[in-house]
């Protein structure tokens, strides 16, 4: 298994796997309650937006889907980066989401499907992203030691 992420209900969670698989299991037994196949290489990391009703997934081969949790199956896929995607953070609003990746590059998605930002200024790989409580700041950490701010406008 490569990423987990819990639901915000604390009752399911989902696994990543090399494999390109999402797996959604119970808290309280583990029980497995669905497998995704994404048809893409590694889901290397996972994250839910804070209501719990969407999943993203970011990949190795440079993509990220987007699961609603109410069917568990992909609805959309956002392509962009150049290669691995290794940070996803939902907007507080669910409204867009912060991706990173090797490519050293920040993209901010609108979660309908488009892309509507692209920021610049890492040297190596993004490994972590965060909202602030408003959605309006970001923040990133990447493997070349530095930790950013992004100002929303």
């Amino acid at each position: 298994m490569f990423s987990l992420a819990m639901h915000p209900d604390g009752l399911f969670y989902a696994v990543g796997s090399k494999e390109g698989t999402v797996e959604f299991r119970t808290t309280d037994s583990n029980e497995l309650v669905h497998t995704t196949n994404l048809n893409a290489r590694g889901v290397q990391v996972l994250a839910y937006d804070s209501t719990g009703s969407m999943l993203a997934a970011g990949t190795s081969e440079s993509t990220i889907h987007l699961i609603p949790t109410a069917t568990r199956e992909p609805a959309q896929v956002l392509s962009g980066h150049e290669k691995i995607v290794t940070a996803l953070s939902f907007s507080p609003d669910g409204k867009r989401l912060a991706s990173g990746s090797f490519d050293e590059t920040l993209r901010i998605w609108d979660t309908r499907g488009g892309l509507l930002l692209t920021l610049l200024g890492h040297t190596q790989p993004i490994t972590e992203i965060n909202f602030d409580p408003a959605g309006t700041n970001i923040v990133s950490a990447s493997k070349d030691g530095t930790i950013r701010l992004w100002r929303g406008r």
